[in-house]
Parts: C-alpha cells; structure tokens; sequence
C-alpha cells in the first residue's frame, strides 16, 4: 500500500485492523510505504505503526514532486 498523504497513520492503521477482521496477517502480508511534507506528521505516523508492529517504510517528502528528505 502507499499513502501518499499519511498525516499521523490513520489510514494505515485503518487497512490493517481491516485486514485482521478479515483474518489476514498484516505483518506477514502488507508492507506500506507513507509520506507525508510535515516532519511532525511523520514521526507521529512512524511511532503509530512501529507500535502496532505494521511493516511500513515512512518517508518525509512530497509524493508530487517525489522530493525526499529523509527516511
């Protein structure tokens, strides 16, 4: 999955709580890819995901001009 927009991750964490009520292994089967302009946003996301253990790569950038200024 990517999201192009993940604000604090509550998209993410939306797709993987549907993916447990479908009796699917998040962890085993997805790994998403997030970005998000605001620094802030990005370290609320990452913490999010990292304590709910969601494979997730999280990006500050800008997914239209796919400018990346960190990991």
């Amino acid at each position: 999955m990517f999201e192009s927009a993940c604000g604090a991750g509550g998209m993410c964490i939306a797709v993987a709580e549907a993916m447990t009520e479908r009796g699917l292994n998040y962890r085993a089967c997805a790994h998403i890819t997030a970005i998000d302009v605001d620094a802030t946003a990005v370290h609320m996301a990452y913490i999010q995901l990292s304590l709910l253990h969601v494979p997730a790569s999280v990006v500050h950038g800008n997914s239209l001009s796919l400018e990346v200024r960190g990991h």
